[in-house]
């Protein structure tokens, strides 16, 4: 499983190695990676919240398999086999055989394990209720504390992102300064607006931004963050979720650009992965149409809100297909759309394999999507508009991991024949389709 792609040396002008950054994966830390870093006097409500969340696994398993297609099922089966979820030296084999230099880790990995003391909320979407809130708290800082010690392995290679609670904006500014001084780069930042938070303006919330900003902590919000309290019930709910998900998660750039948050904090970033679709210029023109309506005075903010969009905020397009690499560049946004394999989930690019001469199904996504396109254009998507995004990373770090994993530019830039790679249609992966925001 450790072999990597070897390829001869590149004698074209541009000689140097596509550098791949993913800007969509996840972890799935499990009860005995985590129990090391639980305060001793909530040991027994940590054994008693796995306890239940094991009475659960059955029943989250039949639902995976029943709102699953066959396809995707099996690209289940499949990924569940790398210890990738868990363990960072299984992570970074997968990563090399891909070609992939490094990614941005949210929670929510494919072996359903939750955070903890927080059952449904992976994403950090909604409030817990008050009585909640401590152990909630607890669950938070001891993932935190996890993910540190994973990233110390190659740390050059990983965005760690800080789940914070945010029910207590001081504690989330003592949280965020932690995670920023143990090496995270990021903070998982959940939809405005969910039933319980607060909205994004106002003096106590501007403590947080401006912390964030300062110490160059990129938000970063995941598709899936939904209103609190909405449950996937397989099968229509599920096709039903994944489209309102997708516009619920479009609140963090309305309402942090609306509200100014930008304006008063210009070095603050914001991605928001997982969205399907280059929707760049719809949300500009609404968000400029309303700003200039002559129905309402729009004096809150100096410039306009597609001018903050420009400049703040990036998208990041995970499992992109060809029409919507085409597009980002038609429109002069390939500076802003971000590549992701969303690892190690099987509607993504990466499909794990115990066969050295299987040939990795993310450089078969990648060359298929950005082949004969302008080069100069897809390494920016690819891979360093995550240094635009993302301060804080390690540019020199991973342009050496680049040298040594990464994809020569006659690799991305020939399209693959995927009839001889026929293993890619049992896999569920969206890394292939020709058109619509979620396949075929």
């Amino acid at each position: 499983m450790s072999a990597i792609v070897r390829r001869e040396p590149e004698t074209t002008l541009d000689a140097a190695p596509v550098l791949v950054f993913s800007a969509d994966s996840h972890i799935g830390p499990r009860k005995a990676d985590l129990r090391p870093y639980c305060p001793k006097k909530y040991l027994d409500e940590f054994d008693d919240f796995y306890e239940s969340v094991e009475a659960l696994t059955p029943m989250f398993e039949e639902m995976a398999k029943k709102g699953a297609s066959e396809e995707a099922f099996n690209g289940r089966r499949r990924n569940l086999g790398t210890a990738g979820h868990y363990d960072p030296h299984a992570r970074l084999r997968d990563y090399d055989r891909d070609g992939v230099a490094g990614g941005v880790i949210f929670h929510a990995s494919l072996n359903d394990e939750p955070m903890p003391f927080d059952l449904m909320n992976v994403f950090a979407n909604g409030i817990p209720a008050a009585e909640a809130q401590e152990l909630a708290g607890v669950g938070r800082s001891m993932y935190n504390r996890f993910l540190a010690d994973f990233c110390t392995v190659e740390p050059e290679r990983h965005v760690a992102l800080a789940q914070l609670p945010f029910w207590d904006l001081d504690a989330s500014i003592r949280e965020v300064e932690w995670c920023a001084d143990h090496g995270f780069r990021g903070v998982n930042f959940p939809v405005p607006g969910a039933p319980g938070r607060e909205r994004p303006y106002g003096d106590e919330f501007d403590g947080f931004f401006s912390a964030a900003a300062a110490l160059d902590m990129t938000l970063t919000t995941h598709n899936g963050a939904r209103p609190h309290g909405f449950f996937f019930d397989m099968p229509a709910d599920f096709q039903w979720g994944l489209l309102e998900a997708g516009e619920w998660g479009l609140r963090t750039i309305y309402m942090t650009i609306i509200f100014g948050v930008f304006e008063r904090h210009p070095n603050l970033k914001l991605v928001l992965t997982e969205i399907p679709g280059i929707r760049w210029e719809e949300m500009a023109a609404r968000m400029d149409s309303i700003f200039l309506s002559p129905f309402r005075r729009a004096d809150h903010l100096p410039r306009l809100p597609s001018e903050y969009l420009n400049e703040n905020v990036w998208i990041g397009c995970s499992f992109m297909s060809r029409e919507e690499a085409q597009t980002a560049i038609e429109i002069g946004r390939e500076d802003r759309c971000m590549w992701g394999s969303d690892y190690p989930h099987p509607e993504g690019t990466f499909s794990y394999s115990s066969d050295p001469a299987e040939y990795p199904m993310t450089r078969l996504s990648l060359a298929n999507t950005f082949h004969d396109l302008s080069l100069d254009k897809v390494r920016k998507m690819v891979g360093t508009n995550a240094f635009d995004a993302y301060p804080r990373l390690d540019r020199p770090g991973l342009q050496k991991v680049a040298e040594r994993v990464g994809f020569a530019a006659r690799e991305i830039s020939t399209a693959p024949d995927l009839g001889q790679h026929p293993y890619i249609t049992n896999t569920g992966t969206m890394g292939f389709r020709t058109r619509g925001a979620w396949g075929p």
